[in-house]
């Protein structure tokens, strides 16, 4: 008995103490889990707090981004040059498309007719269910999102509504649901416009797919024209779908972007585009054409044109190249080196080398050389030089002319752009003096312009310059040769010696506008430093007027102002190295011309990149650039108010104006047409003239022939072939497109007096066009610009 009481006792113990392991056991997993939980919590609520708060608000919110309105471009005229409107991107939820079982094939037929997009292509991205979002197209303008939200208001499918399994009925009516496309969205956004096309592309630039700027003043003031994005913050359920009739949203108002007025002028730019397109047709030139405007006295660019050899791209689209290019790139196989092909193409199209490609500027930089020696006083006015054809020069062969020029004054080197008188000069400055002048003019920094990132010069090392044993560099840079400069760092600097001696930036923005004001910037904000005097500037300015006037640029010349330049001719020795002996040599053929030269108000240099030697014109800077700059500046001085003065002689051979003698008698008619030195052809026998040929308010040339009719004529729906007129004078040249049926206006600031002959006319020969039509003609000064072809 006491035995089995031992037993038990010892059987309670050992329970006890296994009852106590347990308990033990518990409370340290208890504890041990209160301590995770604890922890856990304190991670949760404490540690990532912001985190899951953030991520909370996230999936309980929608943010709805308001993109501000991008900021308007405007030219110094406050004409509009870009704007932002308001659009539409259309967009798919492919996910909540797959829960609210969407007939999505259905939609995206629907939806390709208004939006042009094949059907198979919406079928795709609604088909995306790992995504909530897929644009289906952007930037859709109110009609077309109109058009959207009115299909997807229509019900795609419809059910009769049941309560307890019966028909639920209200008004006597059952009520019936009907299921619209919910996956679908129109996103308000903002678009941008040019409104001019391709005019001035390359200054203004372009924004990309994300609204920001590419190149141009789109790029460079992309802050101050973005503004600041506003934000609708509104509540959602758990399929993502707002939540209707709740008082939470929080609406953040967009903040527009600022303005920009540019320095530019519209129509400036129009008349420079119009003329560098033509002499890029006129004189076959292979690798595009260039040509910047400025007002010297500020160096605020008033135009600029860049025609690339893919030609000029449209802001509206600047993906698109042209499309004989594309279907030549189209055609490579090999689907990288296509992609490679294209982008390399387009940035090619987009690049504006007026401020990153370097080129010779042969004697075009003369205008730096004639300034320096100028300043330093080792020439003057009454300074002669003398060329024999040649030159020595201590470490390369001898400088060459043209011809030999013979004794000359500094005058007569300058219109002469005689090769050795320059060198002559350069050496009176020095090379280290000389070195000092082109870096002072700007010409070996960039020059900070704000219409993209410009690039520097390629210059010779001091050392190398200013070696007394090896001249052949520094002889060489006296006529702009064995160096690159960027065209603007060129304008620039022939700014500065023609503009008052000062160098500044070069800019395109005149005024940012803001809400808060206007930020305009003064001249001396664009200052850099004081080159030359003033009173060398002035002398400057003299000895080119004499360049334009007797000179290598006399086809520059503008009836009624006074014009200077500097003409150069630059061998692109670079693309010449490593060719076989014997290759046709290219050329850089460029006139830098500014007026009036007494007060120049503005200044263009033009580029032209290989023009062809078949075109009858010589490759020079005098014969095919310089006429087309006096063109320029022929339609551009008196646009801007410049007033012209005209000796007798220039006035009997302006063009005249036809006058109106509809409705009048024919003798009254005549009468008119007379009185503007015009003569007159009177077709029919009534008493009242019905219609003429040109129309009044066209311009002919003095002596031209104008058709009136007294009774109804079909005569001006009749096409005739034009006749080729170049290489004759003017009065044969009009003659001749009389006798064709058609009429003849001068056309650029070359007078058509002495032995000037044509060298262009507007409309190519061989073509046709109407009875009656005018065709503008060019001329040069002698025949040689007309008819002599430089052989290969």
């Amino acid at each position: 008995m006491k035995r089995t009481k031992k037993k038990i006792r010892k059987t309670e113990a050992l329970i006890n103490k296994s009852q106590r392991i347990r308990v033990t056991v518990l409370y340290v997993f208890a504890i041990v889990a209160f301590l995770g939980l604890g922890y856990r919590l304190f991670d949760l609520q404490v540690m990532r707090y912001d985190e899951l708060s953030d991520k909370a608000i996230q999936r309980q919110t929608r943010d709805t981004t308001v993109t501000a309105q991008r900021g308007t471009i405007y030219d110094r005229q406050g004409r509009l040059l870009a704007m932002s409107a308001s659009v539409y991107n259309v967009v798919i939820d492919p996910n909540k498309a797959m829960l609210n079982k969407e007939p999505v094939e259905d939609l995206a037929q629907g939806l390709a007719d208004i939006l042009g997009v094949p059907a198979e292509e919406i079928l795709e991205k609604a088909l995306k269910t790992d995504t909530n979002s897929q644009d289906l197209k952007k930037f859709v303008d109110a009609d077309t999102e109109a058009l959207v939200r009115e299909f997807l208001l229509k019900p795609y499918k419809e059910e009769v509504v049941l309560e307890k399994g019966i028909e639920k009925i209200i008004g006597g009516k059952p009520q019936i649901k009907a299921y619209r496309y919910q996956s679908v969205s129109l996103q308000p956004t903002v678009k941008r416009f040019y409104t001019s096309g391709t005019l001035a592309a390359h200054i203004i630039g372009f924004v990309n797919s994300e609204n920001k700027g590419a190149y141009g003043v789109e790029q460079t003031y992309n802050k101050e024209l973005s503004g600041q994005d506003g934000k609708v913050i509104s509540l959602t359920n758990g399929l993502g779908d707002e939540m209707l009739f709740n008082d939470y949203e929080n609406y953040f108002a967009a903040v527009t972007g600022s303005d920009l007025v540019l320095t530019i002028d519209r129509n400036i730019q129009q008349y420079m585009e119009k003329y560098v397109a033509q002499a890029i047709t006129r004189y076959g030139v292979a690798k595009g054409a260039a040509a910047i405007a400025v007002d010297p006295r500020t160096n605020e660019i008033l135009a600029m044109v860049n025609y690339t050899a893919n030609g000029v791209y449209d802001p509206n689209s600047p993906n698109d190249l042209p499309e004989s290019l594309q279907i030549q790139l189209d055609a490579i196989k090999d689907e990288a080196q296509r992609n490679k092909a294209i982008k390399d193409a387009q940035e090619e199209m987009w690049k504006n080398r007026l401020i990153t490609d370097g080129y010779e500027p042969g004697s075009v930089f003369k205008i730096i050389t004639l300034a320096a020696a100028l300043e330093e006083g080792v020439v003057d006015e009454n300074t002669g030089f003398y060329c024999s054809g040649s030159y020595d020069v201590p470490g390369r062969p001898p400088v060459t002319c043209v011809t030999a020029h013979g004794q000359q004054t500094l005058a007569e080197a300058v219109a002469h752009s005689c090769n050795v008188s320059f060198v002559k000069m350069a050496q009176k400055i020095g090379a280290a003096k000389f070195y000092e002048y082109i870096r002072a003019f700007g010409l070996m920094e960039r020059t900070g312009t704000d219409i993209g990132r410009d690039e520097s010069g390629t210059w010779w090392a001091d050392s190398v310059f200013c070696d007394p044993k090896n001249q052949s560099s520094f002889a060489a840079t006296a006529f702009g040769q064995t160096f690159e400069i960027t065209p603007m760092q060129m304008v620039t600097a022939a700014a500065a010696a023609i503009g008052g001696g000062k160098l500044y930036t070069p800019h395109a923005v005149l005024e940012v506008l803001s809400a808060s004001g206007a930020d305009i910037k003064g001249d001396s904000d664009f200052l850099v430093r004081q080159v030359i005097s003033e009173r060398t500037s002035q002398r400057v300015r003299a000895l080119l007027e004499g360049v334009v006037a007797t000179g290598s640029g006399k086809q520059a010349q503008v009836a009624g102002y006074k014009v200077g330049g500097k003409t150069g001719t630059a061998e692109k020795t670079k693309e010449q190295a490593g060719k076989p002996e014997g290759t046709p040599k290219e050329y850089i053929v460029s006139f830098y011309g500014f007026a009036p030269t007494d007060n120049p108000q503005i200044a263009i240099l033009l580029l032209l990149d290989t023009p062809s030697a078949n075109t009858g014109v010589q490759i020079y800077g005098g014969t095919m650039a310089a006429p087309i700059v006096g063109a320029m500046l022929a339609d551009i001085l008196p646009y801007m108010g410049v007033e012209p003065s005209y000796s007798e002689r220039q006035l009997a051979a302006l063009n005249v104006t036809v006058p109106r003698m509809s409705g009048e008698t024919p003798d009254k008619a005549k009468s008119l047409a007379e009185a503007e030195g015009l003569i007159v052809n009177i077709i029919g026998n009534g008493e009242t003239v019905v219609s003429q040929i040109p129309k009044a308010g066209e311009k002919l040339m003095p002596g031209s022939t104008v058709i009136i009719y007294t009774t109804e004529n079909e005569d001006t729906q009749k096409k005739v072939t034009v006749p080729d007129v170049r290489g004759l004078t003017a009065a044969k040249a009009r003659k001749k497109l009389e006798e064709a049926g058609l009429c003849a206006s001068t056309q650029g600031g070359f007078l058509p007096t002495g032995s000037a002959l044509v060298t262009y006319q507007s409309v190519s020969p061989g073509q046709t066009a109407y009875r009656g039509t005018i065709i503008g003609v060019s001329f040069g000064s002698d025949a040689s610009s007309a008819v002599e072809v430089v052989k290969n």
